[in-house]
């Protein structure tokens, strides 16, 4: 690699109302030129403020060092969102590389920018973060940019990130987890910038930095005490075309806790990446057992299946980033989505904005309102989000644009969907719940005493010689379910078994994709089983790839109640007028539970929820 000398920009301009930094991320090789029409960027600037202001998109060119006027000046009246398409790729960084070329959106005063990135048919985008709120946080109220990436590229093709530099003399710390086993270089003029040195980076203003590689980029810690935008992202997923890109909220505008709804088009799920700002960062995660984020900074993930809707609540702030569109099979993910999922401390009574033209339009938004108190706008789905008090409701709007106002004192948080393209409604941390108390349902999360590992919490080990099974035994004298629910997700290959163990007798309850079977034995015999069909794990993915979710409850120490999905709702705990959940009489308490599978090892990850179930509307 030779590093050529470049001139430094100096900073010019007054200061402005409202300062956007868009790096063009590349989308191709180092050696590969663009065409025009291949990639279309598309700038919705919706006006936020109080009178018409005039916007420019400027372009910074690392040929002639010189600001340039992508666009001519556009006036924007008040509430007003106006777009502006440009199919020019060569302003884009290619490859882990200093530069000095970069996009800046300005404006005399309030406005949303929103960005959407169409590569001949894939398309992304992002929620733009101005620069008066990169530092100033309610989480860390010192002046500091901290971010950690959260990227995916295990489809194939190079993850990504870059940070951009509003000032001149910005110092930029970058330190690169354990999981990247290689060097990346870049040339800053003379000098060679290594990976694996931390590196720490004196950059000028609007000077941008981007790395990329073929292995995950999660968990770069990149801190400045000026302000800095980061930005992370993917190219050539699954084809020479597909790719992802997100702004990063800074660590001071994280949250404690999030609704994640999978809007997967494949029968893979989404994938949910969470970030930790502590160490040891407890997680309850609906559909998981509770788990703990060990070290600050830690990325780890989790799938949730198609159109599960997840409840996420974690003892200090993390970052939630979605993964949406993935795929079991390296080279065959449709077109990928990466999202930043904002937490339900991050609220606003207003949301406008505008998908790019022909889009279908979808809001994914969260409130405490019911269905009859919402505007009058077309909703297509309301779902009350379990063992809380707040709704998700899905708007669909035909003509792109979108301007949704609660009655005050109401407030809504939520995601933006413009067909692949996600991005968050809103972004800061108000640094307080969206209601109090947030959740009306008490769910008290408690872990077994027996760490939970990263991926499982039990297995059981099938001898395929002798066809032997040992079971992963859970002792209930020592981890009491009480009234408790227990939830179990479950990793088998054919059929599985849990056999609840009294003083007298032994109850089988087998379970697969297809169906659940139980059966009850003593010294002498066993009962005629009883057999009934799946309704939740039908469309279970490929045999040793999926998580099967049951559970649990224990009615008097006696009664068993059961159930398929990853919760029970909240009127079918085995009452009168319960459907999918069964109750069957133990007559006696369960002293141990036996878990295993019958045919293959099986892995269990199992874990339980005190839950005292109030009264709560119906929608």
């Amino acid at each position: 690699m030779v590093c050529s000398a470049a001139a430094a920009l100096v900073q010019v301009g007054n200061a402005i109302e409202t300062n956007y930094m868009v790096p063009l991320m590349g989308r191709r090789d180092n050696d590969s030129v663009t065409s025009s029409g291949e990639v279309k960027y598309t700038f919705v600037v919706t006006n936020t403020g109080e009178e018409s202001i005039n916007v420019r998109i400027v372009g910074l060119n690392n040929i002639t060092w010189m600001s340039e006027d992508i666009t001519p000046q556009i006036n924007v009246s008040k509430g007003e969102s106006k777009v502006h398409t440009f199919e020019d790729d060569s302003r884009s960084v290619r490859g882990s590389v200093y530069s000095n070329q970069t996009v800046m959106v300005r404006s005399d005063g309030y406005f949303q920018l929103q960005v959407f990135v169409n590569d001949r048919g894939y398309k992304e985008g992002f929620l733009g973060i101005p620069q008066s709120y990169l530092n100033n946080g309610p989480v860390e109220p010192f002046n500091a940019s901290e971010y950690v990436t959260s990227t995916f590229c295990a489809n194939g093709g190079y993850c990504q990130f870059a940070v951009s530099a509003f000032v001149n003399d910005t110092t930029v710390s970058i330190k690169f987890p354990h999981s990247v086993p290689f060097n990346i270089t870049l040339c800053k003029q003379k000098t060679f910038i290594n990976s694996v040195d931390d590196p720490v980076i004196t950059m000028g203003a609007f000077d941008t930095i981007q790395f990329e590689s073929t292995y995950d980029l999660s968990g770069v810690h990149i801190y400045s005490f000026q302000p800095i935008a980061v930005f992370v992202g993917s190219r050539n997923l699954t084809s020479r075309f597909a790719h992802t890109i997100e702004q990063l909220v800074p660590s001071s505008y994280w949250g404690k806790e999030f609704v994640v709804r999978s809007n997967a088009v494949s029968g893979y799920g989404d994938i949910v990446k969470l970030t930790s700002s502590w160490n040891r960062v407890k997680v309850s995660m609906t559909g998981f057992a509770p788990f703990v984020i060990s070290n600050r900074t830690e990325v780890v993930a989790r799938r949730i299946d198609k159109g599960t809707l997840t409840h996420i609540k974690a003892s200090h702030e993390i970052q939630v980033m979605k993964v949406t569109g993935a795929s079991y099979t390296r080279g065959y993910a449709t077109n990928v989505s990466l999202t930043y999922v904002p937490p339900l401390e991050a609220f606003a009574n207003v949301t406008k904005g505008k998908c790019y033209d022909g889009a279908t339009t979808k809001l994914h938004i969260i409130s405490t309102q019911t269905r009859s108190e919402l505007p009058p706008l077309p909703v297509i789905n309301t779902t009350l989000v379990p063992f809380t008090s707040v709704y998700e409701h899905v708007y669909e709007i035909l003509q792109g644009v979108y301007n949704v106002t609660m009655p005050s004192p109401e407030y809504m948080t939520g995601i933006l969907q413009c067909d692949t393209a996600h991005m968050p409604l809103v972004m800061r941390n108000n640094q307080k719940a969206l209601l109090s108390p947030l959740v009306q349902t008490e769910v008290i999360v408690e872990v077994f005493e027996r760490a939970c590992r990263e991926g499982f919490h039990g297995e059981s080990v099938y001898n395929e010689t002798t066809r032997n099974i040992s079971a992963h035994v859970l002792d209930l004298n020592a981890t009491t379910m009480d009234d408790d629910i227990m939830m179990l997700r479950a990793k088998v290959c054919g059929e599985g078994s849990l056999v609840f163990h009294t003083s007298s007798k032994s109850v089988h309850l087998l379970f697969s994709k297809f169906r659940m079977v139980i059966f009850e034995c003593t010294s002498d015999h066993c009962t005629k089983p009883e057999s009934t069909a799946s309704w939740f794990n039908k469309k279970a993915g490929q045999c040793g790839d999926d998580m099967l979710m049951y559970w649990f409850r224990l009615i008097n120490d006696s009664h068993l109640c059961y159930g398929e999905g990853v919760m029970p709702d909240k009127d079918d705990m085995c009452n009168d007028a319960s459907l999918k959940s069964k109750l069957y009489n133990l007559t006696g308490s369960p002293t141990k539970i036996l878990m295993s599978g019958l045919t293959a090892s099986a892995i269990f990850n199992y874990g339980k929820v005190h839950v005292i179930l109030l009264e709560v509307g119906s929608i």
